[in-house]
């Protein structure tokens, strides 16, 4: 029997590449023609759909159009993020919606949205002083009562002090939040028109509809980054261990060797060059098997979080798209570490 996964249908769709506004004129769309004949594949647009129709061919057209009314709550009284997509109202307050993650909204959960607020996340490379220069531009924007700035700093010693009962964030370091503006709107009922307006205001990364979700995504996305980093060093150090101990212990067991080609004259030259190759070796070797397990280790992670109640909206970087760099940095680590763990652990045996 053929098993389907969610993971199956999941491809990497840059967010430069999804278009923002219809194409201008509307008939310079791009239209995609796979041939039944030959299975090749054409790009045209679609003023040129009319070439490709035959008497008897079957038009299907599809004129759905999409609510926006995408939502993000949290879950009581567990807390879990949650999302949902308005589709169709059936009947006064009642909707049909789809919810992310499904497999765990059991009939009867509550889900709050928050008061009428938004968080708008600036862009992580403005400073705070031009972070704080938007404060005007937003006040300006259409339906906003009042905004308020929260630094870096402040918004890391507010989740601190509201999560932090064991101790576990006292040394959390700012840079992992983001500089944010709290915005109180005029009228409830306009609040995702005002999410918009405030997304396409310069410098505004993105908007939430509700504060404490926004704190959540952003601190757990950039501690997620912080980890990986941290992860990958970690993997770096050990094989550097690993590398520098396997040579001065192989260097080590030939010292012998060394010392009856120095008696008979061999030159440092010629004794040192087979070490240095066969470090040069053992580093490639270690740097590729370190890459495999960090790879392992970021598919393992990444699977985690979407298997989690809380964290299964968040979108991770796939390490398709991060691979050449961590390739080339144990690469170049292995490399260094091997030729130069050679070349270090057989100097002291070259003073025969």
């Amino acid at each position: 029997m053929l098993t389907m996964l969610k993971k199956d249908f999941w491809y990497d769709l840059p967010k430069e590449l999804i278009a923002q506004e219809p194409a201008s004129p509307r008939d310079a769309a791009r239209l995609m023609v796979l041939s039944q004949k030959d299975d090749s594949i054409r790009h045209k647009v679609f003023r040129d759909l009319p070439e490709f129709l035959e008497p008897g061919d079957l038009l299907v057209v599809n004129n759905s159009k999409v609510l926006p009314a995408r939502i993000v709550g949290v879950k009581q009284p567990t807390g879990a993020v949650c999302e949902l997509l308005l589709l169709r109202q059936v009947k006064g307050d009642q909707w049909e919606c789809l919810a992310k993650p499904g497999k765990r909204m059991q009939p009867g959960t509550k889900v709050s949205f928050g008061d009428g607020s938004l968080t708008a996340i600036v862009d992580e490379t403005l400073e705070e002083s031009e972070a704080r220069a938007l404060q005007t531009q937003i006040e300006s924007t259409e339906n906003v009562a009042d905004c308020t700035f929260v630094s870096r700093t402040e918004a890391r010693d507010a989740y601190v002090e509201k999560y932090d009962d064991g101790g576990v964030y006292g040394d959390l370091d700012a840079t992992v939040f983001r500089h944010r503006f709290v915005i109180h709107v005029t009228d409830p009922n306009r609040i995702m028109e005002t999410k918009t307006a405030v997304d396409n205001i310069p410098g505004i990364d993105k908007a939430r509809a509700d504060e404490a979700v926004a704190n959540g995504f952003t601190t757990v996305r950039n501690v997620a980054g912080v980890i990986s980093v941290a992860l990958i060093a970690i993997l770096l150090l050990v094989s550097v261990f690993i590398i520098s101990n396997t040579i001065k212990l192989t260097t080590f067991d030939r010292r012998d060797e060394i010392a009856i080609m120095k008696m008979v004259g061999a030159t440092n030259g010629f004794i040192r060059w087979p070490f240095v190759y066969e470090g040069l070796l053992l580093g490639l070797f270690s740097a590729v098997i370190a890459f495999g397990l960090q790879w392992g280790l970021y598919a393992a992670v990444a699977q985690g979080i979407a298997n989690s109640d809380s964290l299964q909206i968040l979108n991770v970087v796939p390490f398709t798209r991060i691979w050449q760099f961590v390739a080339l940095v144990f690469l170049g680590t292995g490399i260094l570490v091997g030729v130069g763990g050679s070349l270090t652990a057989i100097r002291r045996f070259l003073r025969v």
